[in-house]
């Protein structure tokens, strides 16, 4: 395969590049749709539009994004972009669909591609390699006029993800290069953190499905603020329903906990969570109801902060109730042993002071795997592994120092299976010995699970949050770059408009008039287009603020009405404005915004509009500190369905109407007044219908000033 051309190896840095056509500007405005879209809604990237949009801003004629598959040994086509007829040629030349083909890794190409984000090829032939046969390849030149053929890495970090492979028509070659490859990074982005916040779920649901099969409660404390959260398993016990309980802080769930127990149960956790060393411990908790259930509580110290103090602690809790109960009983009385005993779902096995088994219950064989027979010929230590075997030995005279003991243990089944077991060992007398036992298992892979998906769930989020800050940065860029653009566009016009001004006080003729209007009206236009974009871009910067001042509010109103009056006669409408008497003389806003809200708003109208007429009502209410003023602009217009309303703010739309296509603009103005609303604390209704017109309400609450 002949070596691509290395035609653009740049690190994605800031772009530079100053877009001149409507073409680029456009281009952009759909780059920040995409990324707004992905970002705030987290939906899957649309492969689709993402190809079609590449191909449009490169020129070229195909357009084909390829990714490679999890193991890395295949390419698969994801999405396809070009004339649909000659699309179905291509497949019909190939013998398959393009959509959907897994190709195979080609190492060489890769190597070709691999030190550049962009790397073109003179013919199909050379960019493909062994994929397809040469003589293939160039039928599908011949036949289709293929020309240059250009590949966009997309990258995460920098591992190649896949790839956009354009192909010209004829000598047509490829232009904005550097805006494709921008987007082809966002692309990267966008792909990773879909696959991420995929995978995170996938963990969540895996986990709940675990923890809800087994009736584990799971709890989690922050060491640093106190809060509490609890799984519904949790309240459950207690009998509360999750609502009640959430959130919670440690010195509020303190008084549940039986006044015997409570110093206990804060030393032993307070030392876990200082030395970050897992717990164990029993106590009690009063229900709902009044009285007290027994859990066991386990948990330990996951995560830490930046400077190595504890932070989060995870664990699990289990209602033990029933099995500290037994224990009493049996304490008190023999006869209520013996039906415990054989009832018990704990396995109960009492051994003698040189731990041979003397009596055992139906649950401790089935533990076990043995008959009650068979483990009076046995020792404790014949049912433990080969590498624990010693540590169940007693010395002899020690038995007699073995008071109550409680813990974890790995006990040997008769079929040489292992199984995790929690032990409570108390005395019965001198020469006897009562061991309570429960198979936790179950329970120990829960919490391994646990443990696994704790670290599993940080990494992701360390995973998510650079992903998120490549996203900002990405976006940052964008709106420099925009910013940028528009500065460098509004300078020579300004100019421009300057010297038209001049212009007009020269001797002119009726027809040399004519077309100085015409460049005054076009500048007029273009600059306020270029100041939309400045304000939008300032908007989602977060940098635009309002400068309030106290003014007159009729002047201002009237400066505003000035040029609507004209843009009406200019379509022969009438234009009627309605204020009422009660409107403050002085207000505390700021007048540009105001003003440029009220042109936004009745220039709409008044472009929207063939014939009839537009009314603009202001009126306004009075409370203690504010003036409440309400602005209604309504026109006879052609109107708007639904559909179109609720796309109505989003930035750059237009409504789809070739009928009024010499009347659209940057599709902003909606956008940035509804901002412009929101930072005065105000609101914003549209109320249409189509054949009849469209009515716009504003609400804004203006400070009265002293």
């Amino acid at each position: 395969m002949a070596k691509g051309k290395d035609t653009h190896s740049t690190g994605r840095q800031q772009i530079n590049h100053t877009p001149q056509s409507h073409q680029e500007k456009e281009a952009l405005k759909q780059m920040t749709a995409f990324n707004r879209q992905f970002m705030e809604t987290n939906q899957a990237p649309d492969l689709q539009a993402i190809t079609e949009f590449m191909r449009t801003i490169t020129g070229a004629r195909y357009a084909f994004l390829n990714l490679l598959d999890e193991n890395r040994m295949e390419v698969v086509t994801e999405a396809v972009a070009g004339p649909s007829d000659y699309l179905m040629k291509i497949s019909n030349l190939l013998g398959f669909q393009l959509v959907g083909k897994r190709w195979p890794y080609d190492q060489a190409r890769h190597a070709a591609i691999e030190s550049s984000n962009l790397t073109t090829f003179d013919n199909l032939q050379d960019s493909i390699g062994k994929i397809i046969p040469s003589s293939l390849a160039s039928l599908l030149e011949k036949t289709l006029n293929f020309g240059q053929v250009a590949i966009f890495k997309i990258n995460k970090m920098d591992q190649i993800m896949g790839e956009f492979t354009l192909i010209m028509h004829g000598d047509n070659t490829l232009v904005n290069h550097e805006m494709a490859d921008l987007f082809a990074s966002q692309v990267g982005l966008f792909l990773d953190r879909s696959k991420n916040m995929q995978d995170l779920q996938n963990e969540r649901n895996r986990l709940t499905e675990i923890i809800q099969a087994t009736h584990v409660a799971t709890w989690e404390y922050n060491v640093q603020t106190g809060e509490n959260a609890y799984n519904e398993r949790w309240a459950e016990m207690l009998g509360y329903m999750l609502s009640e309980l959430q959130p919670t802080y440690a010195h509020e769930w303190r008084h549940m906990v039986h006044p015997d127990d409570l110093q206990r149960a804060l030393a032993i956790f307070e030392e876990a969570a200082e030395k970050g060393s897992m717990y164990t411990v029993e106590l009690r908790l009063k229900h709902k109801a009044g009285h007290w259930v027994w859990v066991e509580d386990r948990g330990k110290v996951v995560s830490l902060t930046e400077d190595g103090k504890p932070l989060i602690m995870r664990g699990t809790r289990t209602d033990i109730t029933e099995r500290k109960e037994m224990e009493l009983a049996l304490a008190k009385n023999e006869q209520a042993y013996r039906a415990y005993v054989d009832k018990s779902p704990l396995g109960i096995f009492v051994t003698d002071h040189e731990t041979r088994y003397l009596r055992v219950n139906p649950a401790g064989c089935e533990m076990t795997g043995y008959t009650e027979e068979e483990l009076k010929k046995m020792k404790v230590v014949d049912l433990l592994p080969p590498e624990l075997g010693e540590k169940g030995k007693v010395g002899k005279g020690e038995e007699k120092d073995l008071g109550p003991v409680s813990g974890e243990y790995i006990g040997l089944r008769k079929n040489g299976e292992r199984y995790w077991g929690n032990i409570h060992i108390a005395r019965i007398d001198e020469n006897q010995l009562v061991a309570f036992c429960e198979d936790i298992t179950q329970r120990k892979q829960v919490e391994e699970k646990l443990q696994e998906f704790s670290l599993l769930l940080e990494q992701k989020n360390q995973q998510l949050e650079a992903a998120l800050r490549q996203a900002k940065d990405a976006n940052e860029a964008k709106s420099r770059y925009l910013s940028h653009m528009n500065h460098e566009m509004r300078t020579p016009l300004n100019g421009f408009i300057g010297f038209i001004q001049l212009l007009e006080t020269t001797r002119l003729d009726a027809e040399q008039a004519e077309f100085v209007h015409n460049m005054q009206r076009s500048a007029g236009n273009l600059l306020a287009i270029i100041n939309n974009v400045l304000d939008y871009a300032k908007i989602e910067a977060g940098e635009i603020k309002l400068n309030n001042r106290v003014f007159c509010l009729e002047d201002e109103l009237q400066t505003a009405f000035a040029p609507l009056r004209s843009l009406a006669m200019q379509k022969n409408l009438h234009l009627e404005i309605t204020l009422a008497d009660n409107l403050p003389r002085k207000v505390l806003a700021d007048p540009d915004r105001l003003r440029q809200i009220i042109l936004n708003l009745g220039g709409n109208a008044i472009k929207f509009t063939e014939k009839g007429q537009v009314h603009i009502t202001i009126q306004c209410e009075e409370t203690t500190q504010y003036h409440h003023l309400k602005l209604v602009v309504e026109d006879t217009g052609r109107g708007m369905t639904q559909e179109t309303l609720k796309k109505l703010f989003r930035p750059f739309y237009q409504a789809d109407d070739g009928s009024v296509s010499q009347s659209k603009g940057t599709g902003l103005g909606l956008a940035i007044t509804r901002e412009l609303v929101d930072l005065m604390g105000g609101d914003i209704k549209i109320n249409s219908t189509p054949g009849v017109g469209t009515r716009v309400e504003v609400n804004v609450k203006l400070p009265k000033t002293k």
